[in-house]
């Protein structure tokens, strides 16, 4: 009984020191005038308070030249751009009303809020980590993630996902297979950060007639989606398909690692994929709350980071979400691959945090190319690797 009092005193304590740690991180980095003009969130709100104001299209090429005389900031004008669904403008179009500063504070108290809520409710439906002390220790490491870094300080939308696969994960856990589709529809904000794992929970659904009220849930809450971002700028779906030909103009690589190594015309990504597929309808029949689930749902991310396409590594940001999927189904039935992946998994993280240093010391650029290596190419073959040697144990064991 004194244990538990005690374990409820130290949550409340960490829930304490977290809000005043978002409140302050908040502040300080609104009130930046160069980290707010250099912010994603920038962009977002000028295109979508020129649409208010004036009427403007969301996916006007004008924005990105605009936005460059109302910051001052000489850039390539296509980087200004609003390259997002329009329904993401539906979620902060209130913010759009507001002055930049306030606007940016109530955001950045948003993707945090977003951030350690959605690892919080993984932490408590998974179970991984198990004592309050350990918890602290994750989510202090969690904040401390390069790309949890870089998400907070440019305003970035991939936290919604954190939130977005939590509620999914809860939800499915509970056998709220309706309400699980409709927090799926948090993962298409920006689609291609979470493209794989959303495709895995739909071909998934798709392969139980019982899981098929996940369908309906999603399905309705697109159609929700959709007219409502419908309503604020019509025919916005082929204005976002062709604003993201202007990609192209863009001065950053869109490549994944795979495309690193060899992938011609996505061959090799393609063939991962399916490969996954594969896996999957193999275990069609395993239900969230089993191991199996679990590991599928941490290779669907590490997946994603290998093979999609995406600017920069901030949609990394999921990772942490990913290994409390993987570690909730390691720990209790294979104590030496856990133990051995917590230390690769941990080298991984000091590594990437070294060759970030490293960089930023030597030419700037540099870190970034470093750490992102690391974590985009390490950190997912690590998930991968490990989460398929438990599944093939896990095989081996049933077959014997």
């Amino acid at each position: 009984m004194a244990s538990s009092t005690t374990d409820r005193s130290k949550l409340r304590l960490l829930a304490l020191v977290g809000l005043l740690f978002i409140l302050a991180i908040g502040f300080l980095l609104s009130r930046s005038e160069p980290i707010r003009l250099r912010a994603d969130f920038t962009q977002l709100w000028f295109a979508g308070r020129n649409l208010l104001t004036e009427g403007r299209n969301l996916y006007s090429t004008e924005n990105g030249s605009d936005l460059i005389r109302f910051t001052g900031i000489e850039t390539n004008p296509y980087e200004g751009n609003f390259y997002y669904p329009a329904h993401l403008f539906v979620l902060y179009y209130p913010l759009a009303l507001l002055p930049l500063q306030s606007a940016h504070f109530i955001w950045l108290l948003f993707i945090q809020i977003c951030f350690f809520v959605g690892l919080w409710l993984v932490i408590r439906s998974a179970g991984w980590p198990p004592s309050t002390n350990q918890i602290t220790l994750f989510l202090i490491l969690a904040t401390l993630f390069i790309p949890t870094i870089q998400n907070t300080l440019f305003g970035q939308v991939n936290t919604i996902a954190v939130l977005g696969i939590s509620l999914v994960y809860l939800a499915l856990r509970r056998g709220n297979f309706a309400w699980a589709g409709v927090w799926a529809s948090a993962l298409t904000y920006k689609p291609q950060a979470t493209l794989l794992p959303l495709l895995f929970l739909l071909v998934w659904a798709v392969l139980d007639r019982r899981r098929w009220r996940f369908l309906l849930g999603f399905g309705l809450a697109a159609l929700t989606h959709w007219s409502l971002a419908e309503f604020f700028q019509p025919g916005w779906v082929p204005a976002f398909i062709t604003s993201l030909t202007n990609y192209r103009f863009i001065p950053f690589a869109l490549k994944s690692p795979l495309d690193s190594l060899w992938n011609p015309y996505q061959v090799f990504s393609i063939s991962l994929s399916l490969a996954f597929a594969v896996l999957v309808f193999r275990h069609r029949r395993t239900q969230a709350a089993e191991p199996t689930f679990n590991l599928l749902l941490a290779i669907s991310f590490a997946l994603g980071w290998l093979a999609v396409p995406v600017v920069g590594m901030s949609n990394m940001v999921t990772a942490p979400a990913a290994l409390i999927f993987l570690f909730a189904a390691l720990k209790p039935e294979h104590s030496s691959l856990y133990r051995n992946g917590l230390i690769v998994i941990s080298a991984i993280y000091i590594l990437g945090i070294a060759l970030f240093v490293f960089g930023l010391s030597t030419q700037y650029g540099l870190h970034i190319d470093l750490a992102e290596a690391v974590y985009k190419t390490g950190l997912s073959l690590a998930i991968l690797t490990l989460a398929l040697l438990q599944i093939l144990d896990r095989h081996a064991t049933a077959q014997a």
